[in-house]
């Protein structure tokens, strides 16, 4: 359990949250009041092990956009994991992971209740490794997940939504003389609905399905350069599918104090990136240095029209008090470049 008070500050800032001050050396409706747990138990065998857990997390808190809004927020995630090994034919180990979970939170206008968003999930991962299949060795893997998102309140941002996704990957290591050569691909198969609002007098929301290929490829290999040194280089190729908000988002986030609106016909991002690397070690000393570029087309995020809008979505009110930015979900072309570097030293 952890409880905070309104964030003090050196300045004098005023507040029309009531019961508080109206001026105060204080971050007006800052406090926040958290409970959290979790419980678990494994049992093990001779050949692996099987366990499981409960999380439950609990926030209430004050949005400082706003001096009278406070959020309520609930989750609650179980998950499963177990490993088996040492097992006959193709396969020597199958590892597992499961978790449902179930998260709201609401927003509460002074003592009303507003919009209330919420989200159910369930994802389901299997790993196998199989037996060396000549000099390569690695594994294969099955991943789905399933997620059901809802709000409800004239302030709400984003549809009814339910995003099924299915994917097979694959990794292998092929180990040389001078290093290892890696390989990993991915597939997938994802579906993303929309419902429109549960309230029949929200018309804006836009329904329909979008169902998407992604597929990644990545490449890489480890050169042993000498007893202290090796080089490493990848390559990959990958994509993604937009998210239910970047589809069909069109609504007043407060949160980020914009109104956001999606693209149904977004496509999906793709990227091409390659990493160089460096490393040192001896003994307990060690060193590193990366260098990276990728180049995404299109990479989704959000663009500002330089427009307003009010939280009824009204295009450039007349009251700058109560406008919006009006920001749009977009592809555009980017590039990333970077270098990184590490080291440690034991006195």
């Amino acid at each position: 359990k952890r409880r905070t008070e309104d964030v003090s500050v050196p300045v004098d800032l005023a507040c029309s949250k009531p019961g508080s001050a109206e001026q105060a050396r204080r971050i007006c409706n800052s406090a926040s009041d958290t409970e959290s747990g979790s419980v678990g138990g494994s049992l093990f065998f001779d050949h692996g092990y099987l366990g499981a857990s409960v999380t439950d997390y609990r926030i209430d808190y004050g949005t400082v956009a706003e001096d009278e809004v406070t959020i309520g927020m609930r989750s609650r995630r179980y998950a499963l994991a177990g490993e088996w090994r040492q097992l006959p034919g193709w396969f020597s180990s199958i590892k597992l992971q499961a978790a449902h979970t179930r998260y709201r939170h609401t927003e509460f206008e002074g003592d009303e209740v507003g919009t209330r968003f919420r989200n159910q999930g369930n994802d389901l991962r299997l790993e196998a490794r199989h037996r060396p299949l000549g000099p390569w060795e690695g594994v294969v893997g099955l991943q789905l997940d399933s997620n059901r998102f809802s709000a409800e309140g004239e302030e709400a941002f984003a549809p009814r939504s339910r995003t099924r996704q299915s994917a097979l990957f694959v990794y292998e290591e092929l180990p040389t003389g001078w290093g290892k050569w890696t390989l990993g691909g991915r597939v997938e198969r994802v579906k993303v609905r929309s419902s429109g609002s549960s309230d029949p007098d929200v018309t804006r929301f836009q329904t329909g399905e979008r169902s998407f290929t992604p597929s990644s490829l990545a490449g890489g290999a480890l050169v042993k350069l000498a007893p202290d040194w090796q080089f490493t280089a990848n390559l990959a190729h990958s994509e993604r599918a937009p998210r239910d908000y970047e589809l069909f988002a069109n609504g007043p986030h407060l949160a980020t104090a914009a109104w956001e609106t999606g693209d149904a016909s977004l496509r999906k991002e793709k990227s091409n990136s390659v990493d160089l690397g460096l490393a040192w070690q001896s003994g307990p000393h060690k060193a590193a240095l990366n260098v990276y570029a990728s180049r995404i087309a299109p990479s989704l995020g959000l663009e500002n029209t330089d427009n307003t809008r009010s939280a009824e979505g009204e295009i450039n009110p007349t009251d700058p008090e109560e406008a919006l930015a009006d920001l749009r979900y977009a592809g555009v072309r980017a590039r990333f470049y970077g270098a990184a570097a590490t080291g440690t030293l034991r006195l």
